[in-house]
């Protein structure tokens, strides 16, 4: 019995380090992007070149004050992500999908008038905490300023 317990622990604890690896390493050559066309949604995407899931991405219809939050899920049981702009951190609870490719996703939702949001608009300093793990996901603050004032009302 407690051999049982010993293996379900240690198969636990594996799977569990297998999920919380960074979202992007240097390996994974990411390059975040802004999409912002009149009159199609505004988009600003951490992707790897040529990828159709992002790893991670915030989006918006113009000027109507709600933002989208997606991240590729490694595991499709989470549901809750945590992002933070100094000093400023909120937690989102997500709901799990599949996205392009069949690969698991996070969804989620705020308003434009978020705090962390708002900070991220004028510095451009996002940290992302998912499946365990807190990564700095930083962008040109012009890009992430010119992406919250096509969302905002």
């Amino acid at each position: 019995m407690h051999r049982k317990i010993l293996g379900s622990l240690f198969a636990s604890l594996m799977l569990t380090a297998c999920a919380h690896q960074p979202i992007v390493t240097a390996e994974t050559e990411a390059a975040w992007s802004l999409n912002h066309v009149e009159g199609e949604r505004t988009t600003l995407r951490l992707a790897r070149p040529k990828a159709e899931a992002p790893l991670f991405a915030l989006s918006c219809e113009p000027h109507s004050g709600d933002v989208d939050i997606t991240v590729s899920s490694p595991d499709a049981r989470l549901s809750l992500v945590r992002l933070m702009s100094e000093p400023v951190g909120r937690r989102y609870l997500t709901e799990v999908g599949m996205g392009p490719a069949g690969v698991p996703i996070l969804s989620g939702a705020t308003r434009s008038t978020d705090p962390v949001l708002k900070r991220f608009g004028e510095t451009g300093d996002l940290v992302l905490t998912a499946f365990g793990h807190g990564q700095a996901l930083p962008i040109d603050p012009d890009k992430a300023a010119e992406f919250m004032a096509a969302c905002r009302r």
